[in-house]
C-alpha cells in the first residue's frame, strides 16, 4: 500500500522547492542587473573616450592650423625682407666707394670660426705687408651688416612665430 506523506512533510518539500526556485530566480534577476549596470558603465566610459579623443583632434586641428597659418606668415616675410634686402644692397652699392675699409688681417680675424686661437696672423702668400690685398671695402662691410641684420630679422620672426604658437597651445591645454 502507498502510504501518502504527511502534510508537514509536503509543506517542507513545497517550501524547499519554492526557495529553490525563488533564489534561482532572485540570482537570474541580480546577474541580469548586474549585466545591465556594467554594459551601463562600459557605455559611458566608451562615450567619455570618444569625447576625450574627440576634443584633442580638435585641438591637434586647431594647432596644426594655426601652425600653418604661422608659416605662410613667416614665410611671407621672409620673401618680403628678401626684396627689400636686394633693393637696400642695390642702394648700398651706390652710396659706398668702394674704398678699402679693413685690411686684408682684419677680414681673415674676422673670417675665422668663433672660438678659433687668435694669434698672429701670417700674411697671405700675394699680400703686401701693409694687408691691402684681401681687405674689405666699405661696400663689404655694408653688405655684411645688411646680412647680419636680415639673419636677425629672420631669427626673431620665427621665434616671435613660434612663441605665439606655444603661447595659444598653453593656452588650449590649461582650458581643458
Amino acid at each position: 500500500m502507498i502510504s501518502l506523506p504527511n502534510t508537514a512533510t509536503v509543506g517542507i518539500v513545497a517550501a524547499a522547492i519554492a526557495g529553490l526556485v525563488g533564489a534561482a530566480a532572485g540570482y537570474r534577476y541580480a546577474d541580469a542587473q548586474g549585466i545591465a549596470a556594467l554594459e551601463r558603465v562600459q557605455r559611458a566610459e566608451a562615450n567619455k573616450r570618444a569625447a576625450v579623443v574627440e576634443a584633442a583632434a580638435t585641438r591637434l586641428i586647431a594647432a596644426n592650423r594655426q601652425a600653418d597659418e604661422l608659416t605662410e606668415r613667416v614665410a611671407a616675410a621672409d620673401a618680403a625682407r628678401d626684396t627689400a634686402a636686394q633693393e637696400r644692397d642695390r642702394a648700398l652699392k651706390s652710396l659706398t666707394t668702394g674704398r678699402a675699409c679693413l685690411d686684408g688681417n682684419v677680414v681673415r680675424l674676422l673670417n675665422q670660426p668663433t672660438g678659433a686661437r687668435v694669434g698672429q696672423l701670417p700674411a697671405a702668400a700675394d699680400e703686401p705687408a701693409d694687408g691691402a690685398a684681401g681687405a674689405a671695402t666699405d661696400t663689404d662691410v655694408a653688405g655684411w651688416i645688411g646680412d647680419a641684420r636680415d639673419a636677425y630679422d629672420a631669427c626673431r620672426g620665427r621665434i616671435d612665430a613660434l612663441r605665439e604658437w606655444r603661447n595659444t597651445q598653453a593656452g588650449v591645454i590649461d582650458e581643458r
